[in-house]
């Protein structure tokens, strides 16, 4: 199960959603993102966003839940595209996480962040 979920990675359709999003869309804030992406002004981008949220939030859900190998993870998903990923999108979930008052919306894509991070300290991305 865990390398046909992780194959979906090296497709073009997963590269093309990481590259609209970590490169493409231009926030800082829930705020401005609800603003430019949303799903009421621009459903597509909306859909995109969403779409790599749950794809990194069930890697790390099955990361959390001990479904997964974390060697195998951490040697096929690079800690750049996770680290880039989160940060771009901390003040979504954060800011959906206080507008809806629940703590876990995303958590496990938090986690898959906090983890990686930890393991991958010395890389000087984290330190940017």
């Amino acid at each position: 199960m865990g390398m046909r979920f992780f194959e979906k990675m090296t497709e073009k359709e997963f590269n093309k959603l990481w590259v609209d999003v970590v490169f493409q869309q231009q926030f800082t804030s829930h705020g401005e993102w609800l603003g430019k992406y949303g799903p009421q002004v621009d459903p597509d981008a909306a859909s995109t966003t969403f779409a790599l949220l749950s794809l990194y939030n069930s890697v790390g859900f099955l990361l959390k839940e001990d479904l997964v190998d974390p060697e195998l993870l951490f040697s096929y998903v690079g800690p750049i595209t996770i680290f880039r990923a989160w940060r771009k999108l901390e003040p979504l979930v954060k800011g959906w996480r206080e507008k809806n008052n629940d703590p876990t919306f995303f958590d496990a894509f938090e986690y898959l962040y906090n983890e990686m991070s930890e393991r991958y300290s010395q890389m000087t991305v984290f330190n940017i």
